[in-house]
């Protein structure tokens, strides 16, 4: 595993809006990811009424989330929410200006789902999985997406693991139950698809 320190959270959040403000319009996820998100919840009969995306720059995997279960709320979380390019994008989701490494009281225990393609951008995956952990009610999911770029670190990308070393982290805060292949092809003229994607989404619950 590879991880970036600062000196500074100040210095943390600084780095972290330089690199959204260099990121591409379109967001790292596709549908078919939150189709197979939501298919896995019918099987494993999780109803999902509140969610979250964490790191959900412009909401818009929350909206796709609902495409495929519209009985569900589900709002975003984002350091600097609805910024650089991603904002020319709209969203139906309400994305909340918040640090997805610190608990919200009122979060705990509270979401069925939580979803994120952005551990990378953690200082300290341990404890911010914890914390989404946390967020779960008692029978909820969390699902972490991981494609091949989350190996490496630089800018905001400040950690860093392969799959085996992923399986390793996540069992050691939590309970992985499940993992998502996912392959999605580029397509012309889709946002969810300006690029292909191929990625694991790991699936976790809570210890015990």
């Amino acid at each position: 595993m590879k991880q970036l320190k600062f000196e500074t959270y100040d210095r943390y959040l600084a780095v972290q809006k330089a690199t959204v403000m260099k990121r591409g319009l379109g967001p790292y996820f596709c549908d078919l990811e939150m189709q197979r998100i939501a298919e896995w919840c019918r099987i494993n009969q999780l109803q999902v009424l509140e969610g979250v995306c964490h790191g959900a720059r412009g909401g818009h995997e929350c909206d796709e989330l609902r495409r495929n279960m519209p009985f569900a709320r589900i709002i975003g979380t984002d350091l600097f929410p609805h910024s650089g390019k991603s904002a020319q994008l709209q969203s139906k989701t309400k994305v909340v200006e918040w640090d997805f490494n610190k608990q919200k009281a009122e979060w705990e225990g509270w979401f069925d789902l939580v979803y994120t393609n952005s551990l990378d951008h953690s200082d300290d995956p341990p404890n911010t999985l914890r914390v989404w952990l946390e967020q779960l009610s008692r029978c909820g999911a969390l699902f972490i997406q991981w494609n091949r770029s989350d190996q490496d670190v630089k800018g905001g990308d400040c950690f860093g693991a392969d799959p085996l070393e992923m399986i390793d982290l996540l069992n050691s805060v939590g309970r992985l139950v499940d993992m998502i292949y996912v392959n999605c092809e580029w397509q012309k003229g889709s946002y969810l698809r300006r690029h292909g994607l191929e990625c694991i989404v790991y699936v976790m619950r809570k210890k015990g």
